[in-house]
């Protein structure tokens, strides 16, 4: 049964390697990021994760991969004894990229397609809470269009739109999560919405102790990091 969640962006740039230097809006982030996995450390060592990405569905496990496709050879893997080499999606390295830092023994990472239904996002949120695992590691960005310079470019909207998701977060709100709309989500280039919902879909089933610890958007894009513990 889950009893702790953590909910974390997954940027390159919070590999240092891959964004070297001391850039303040970068360090804020990494603390934030790096802080709420090693909370979630403290319950387990085992985690499972879930994300969305557009490579399609899939469970990865005990594998090794690498950041070289992102400019720097910086070396992951899911489980302190993963063997097999393969290609791995940019949330699934996170993922093995954040045991690391905090020393977790391992993580299975659940990849969801970006399209999947919120219906479908809450019911795999409900099994989740059933299943043998304590400790969930949500990936999931904002909106990519936080002002003229951001990657997507300007939309007006974005800003209401993250601050909705962080109110959402910082409650633990599934009525709130449930109410992310994908239409809107491909236009603001958001891609956490399928892992938030399904952190929805826990949220259903029980109470929880929900703490919002950073939201904002540096570079232009909304990122936000939560956690939830089991009352």
């Amino acid at each position: 049964m889950i009893t702790r969640v953590a909910i974390v962006p997954y940027p390159p740039l919070l590999v240092p390697q891959l964004a070297p230097g001391d850039d303040r809006q970068i360090v804020e982030l990494r603390s934030a990021v790096i802080a709420a996995v090693r909370w979630l450390r403290h319950s387990a060592s085992n985690w499972r994760a879930v994300a969305a990405d557009a490579s399609g569905p899939g469970t990865y496990a005990a594998r090794r991969g690498g950041f070289a496709g992102y400019g720097a050879a910086v070396d992951i893997t899911l489980s302190k004894d993963a063997e097999v080499s393969t290609a791995l999606p940019l949330p699934v390295l996170l993922a093995g990229w954040l045991r690391e830092q905090v020393g977790a023994d391992a993580v299975t990472v659940d990849v969801l397609d970006p399209t999947t239904s919120q219906s479908d996002c809450e019911r795999t949120g409900g099994t989740l809470a059933t299943s043998d695992d304590t400790a969930l590691l949500v990936l999931a960005d904002g909106s990519n269009r936080h002002g003229a310079k951001s990657p997507g470019g300007n939309d007006d909207r974005a800003p209401e739109f993250d601050a909705s998701i962080a109110d959402a977060l910082r409650g633990a709100d599934a009525d709130g999560l449930a109410r992310i709309d994908p239409g809107l989500c491909a236009k603001l280039g958001a891609a956490g919405r399928v892992a938030w919902q399904v952190a929805g879909g826990l949220a259903r089933t029980r109470e929880w102790h929900a703490t919002l610890h950073y939201s904002s958007a540096p570079f232009g894009v909304g990122y936000h990091v939560a956690t939830w513990e089991a009352r």
